[in-house]
Formats: structure tokens, sequence, C-alpha cells
């Protein structure tokens, strides 16, 4: 167990805390905003419970003319949410090793994937920044180890899961 974490696992609060520390001009380098679970955008909640929460994060952040010249804002989902997307999900070419499920003993009626694995449905995420281009689509594959890798190269924080 780790003593500062569990000391820190009900504070500092969303968006009170954070609205604070922004005005104050006190966040640390990085931070990490969890919006309450009505606000993550999970049924049975509304999308728009979200978007108020991404707002608040953002209002807060340009509140402090300061503060938000030196900020990144990363919004990122953990899931496509099963929205329709245009773009089919790159596969490997057939016979790729690896990279696809056969199990010819599986029986036919039993659940589970078969076929290519792949990358998967893309899942969107917003950088948000003064140092970003407004309008702008990046259309390079990421994952969702993208965020953390950036804030080890950036800030030199070691992230076991990717600097093993």
């Amino acid at each position: 167990t780790n003593p500062q974490l569990a000391a820190n696992a009900f504070g500092p609060t969303f968006p009170g805390d954070f609205q604070a520390d922004v005005a104050a001009g006190t966040l640390p380098q990085v931070s990490w905003v969890l919006a309450p679970l009505v606000q993550t955008e999970h049924p049975p909640a509304p999308v728009t419970y979200g978007e108020k929460a991404a707002y608040d994060v953002f209002s807060a952040l340009t509140s402090n003319p300061g503060v938000w010249a030196k900020s990144a804002l990363f919004i990122t989902y953990d899931e496509n949410g099963g929205f329709f997307d245009h773009v089919p999900p790159p596969t490997a070419p057939a016979g790729t090793p690896g990279e696809y499920v056969t199990v010819p003993t599986l029986p036919s009626a039993a659940e589970g994937i078969r076929g290519p694995i792949g990358l998967g449905f893309r899942v969107p995420q917003l950088v948000v920044s003064p140092f970003s281009r407004g309008g702008f689509v990046c259309s390079k594959v990421f994952d969702l180890t993208s965020p953390l890798l950036f804030l080890e190269r950036r800030f030199g924080a070691e992230v076991p899961n990717l600097s093993a």
C-alpha cells in the first residue's frame, strides 16, 4: 500500500479544490481530474453531464491567464462509447502470425473472438491548449498509454508499465 495515495483517496475534490487551485495558481505540473461517476458519460447518465464536467475544467483553466498559458488539457475516453465511426478499425492482413484467433476446436455456438484482433475501434481524445491548433484533427495512431508516455517524456515521471 501507498500511504500518500491512501491519504489523498478522498481528496482533493472536483470541481471545488481544482477551481481553487487554478485561481490561486497552485496547480502541480500534472493534475488528474476524475469527475464523479455521474459525469463520466457512462450510462445511465446523460452525455451532457460529462460535457459539463469538461466545461468546468476548461472554464477553470481559462479563468486564470497565467495558468492557462502553460496548460494542456487532455480529455481522454476509455472506449469509443458505441458511437458510429466511419473509419473501420485497422486489421492485419490475413495470415499475419499472432494477429488472428483461430481455434478450430471451439464449438460453433461458443462466444468469443474469432478472426483478427487488430487495434480495435478508435477512441476519442481531445487536447486543448494555447499550444494546440484549433480545428485540427490528428489522424495518427495512438493508444490509451499515449498520455502516460507524454508525461514520462515531458516530466520524467516514471510509468512502470511503460518504463519496465
